[in-house]
C-alpha cells in the first residue's frame, strides 16, 4: 500500500532480531555492522532523539550489541525499560522464583535434547531449537506443561524456533505507549517495525494510535510489509534521508 505522508513529526520503535538483524544460529552469534550503527545514529539526529529499541533481549544484551551507544530501549518484551533520559523502569515483581523453577525445568529439557539452546534473560527464560527443528512439537509441549504448572504466574511466548516463559506483565505495546507519553516521543506519530508473533500487540497498538506498522516477512500482519532485515535498512535509509516514511 502507499503510505500517506503528513507534516506531523515521527518517532521510531525497532525490534532487533529478525528485524534490524538477521536471525543467527545462536543468540550470541549475531553482530551489528558499523554501517547499521551509523544509520541508527543518523536516524536519532533526524528524529530529534525519538528512536528506541523494543526487543525480547534484555537491555544489558542490547547495550553489548549496540555499544558504545546507549539507546532508549525496552527489553524482555517490555518487562524492563530505559527511557531517553537513562531512567530505569523494571517490572521485577516478587515471583522471580517461578521463573527460576521454569529455568531449571527447561535446562533439564535442554540437557536431554541436543541442538537446543537455553537463554536466561533474568525475568524470562527461552529455549531455542533452530538447530533441531524436528524437536518443535516436543519443545512446545514441554513449555506448555511448565506454563500450566505455574498457575497463571507465567506467560508463554511461542516465537520463531523459540519458546519463552516470562513473568506476567507489560508487553512491547505497553512499553511503546509509555515511551509515547515521554519526551522526545510525546506528540510524535509512531512507527514500529517487527517480524514475529511476539510483535503483534505492538503492531496493532501503533495502528490504533494512528501510527505506521511495518512487518518483516510473513509471520505477522501490518500496514506495510518488507521481506527481510536488508529491506528494513533500505526503509530506514530513506527515512533518514527524508525525515518521513518512504512511500
Amino acid at each position: 500500500m502507499e503510505w500517506r505522508i503528513t507534516d506531523q513529526p515521527w518517532c521510531l520503535f525497532l525490534d532487533v532480531d529478525g528485524t534490524l538483524l538477521d536471525i543467527a544460529e545462536t543468540p550470541d552469534s549475531v553482530q551489528v555492522e558499523t554501517g547499521l550503527q551509523d544509520l541508527l545514529a543518523r536516524l536519532r539526529t533526524v528524529l530529534d532523539g525519538a528512536v528506541a529499541l523494543v526487543s525480547g533481549r534484555p537491555i544489558v544484551d542490547l547495550d553489548r550489541l549496540f555499544g558504545p551507544h546507549r539507546w532508549a530501549a525496552a527489553g524482555v518484551h517490555g518487562l524492563e525499560r530505559r527511557d531517553s533520559q537513562g531512567r530505569w523502569h523494571s517490572q521485577n515483581g516478587s515471583d522471580v522464583a517461578t521463573v527460576a523453577q521454569a529455568r531449571d525445568r527447561l535446562k533439564l529439557l535442554a540437557d536431554r535434547l541436543p541442538g537446543t539452546i537455553l537463554e536466561d534473560k533474568g525475568l524470562s527464560v527461552a529455549l531455542h531449537y533452530r538447530q533441531a527443528p524436528h524437536l518443535e512439537s516436543q519443545v512446545h509441549a514441554a513449555a506448555r506443561a511448565i506454563l500450566n504448572s505455574a498457575g497463571g504466574r507465567l506467560a508463554l511466548l511461542e516465537g520463531r524456533m523459540v519458546v519463552e516463559l516470562r513473568l506476567q506483565g507489560a508487553n512491547k505495546a505497553d512499553a511503546i505507549l509509555e515511551f509515547l507519553a515521554e519526551t522526545p516521543f510525546k506528540g510524535r506519530r509512531p512507527i514500529f517495525i517487527g517480524d514475529d508473533v511476539t510483535d503483534e500487540k505492538a503492531l496493532e497498538e501503533v495502528e490504533r494510535v494512528g501510527g505506521l506498522s511495518v512487518a518483516v516477512g510473513d509471520r505477522v500482519d501490518a500496514m506495510l510489509r518488507v521481506s527481510a532485515p536488508r529491506d528494513v535498512r533500505d526503509f530506514l535509509e530513506k527515512l533518514a534521508d527524508a525525515g518521513v516514511p518512504p512511500r
